[in-house]
């Protein structure tokens, strides 16, 4: 990362968030749930743009973000409007995205935003 010109901004045992030309976060697989993910990752059709390093599928990504969201409200409105794009463009795991959004006691809202998609 440090080689394509990126800062390391903050870094734990579980993630690490980076600046640079877009803002990056790597988190790390400490829980099973975290290494479910990534057995599911595959190489984005943009492997340029994501350096040949495998993605999470979209469903863990709205799961990423109810998470992230509920670790700090000052995130909600963008987050809630990256899911809703995210229902919108991706075929969704709705029992997966459920057991997520439960975990948080967000599968209210979550049910909302899939109903206007």
């Amino acid at each position: 990362m440090l080689s394509r010109g990126f800062t390391l901004e903050h870094s734990t045992l579980e993630v690490a968030q980076w600046s640079g030309s877009a803002p990056i976060d790597f988190l790390f697989a400490t829980r099973k749930v975290s290494r479910d993910m990534l057995s599911r990752a595959e190489e984005h059709a943009r492997a340029d743009l994501f350096m040949g390093i495998p993605v999470v599928d979209a469903t863990d990504i709205i799961g990423l973000k109810i998470q992230a969201y509920c670790n700090n409200p000052k995130r909600l409105l963008q987050d809630l409007a990256d899911i809703q794009k995210l229902i919108e463009l991706n075929s969704i795991d709705w029992g997966r995205v459920q057991f997520y959004a439960e975990a948080f006691n967000e599968w209210e809202r979550i049910k909302s935003i899939r109903g206007g998609c």
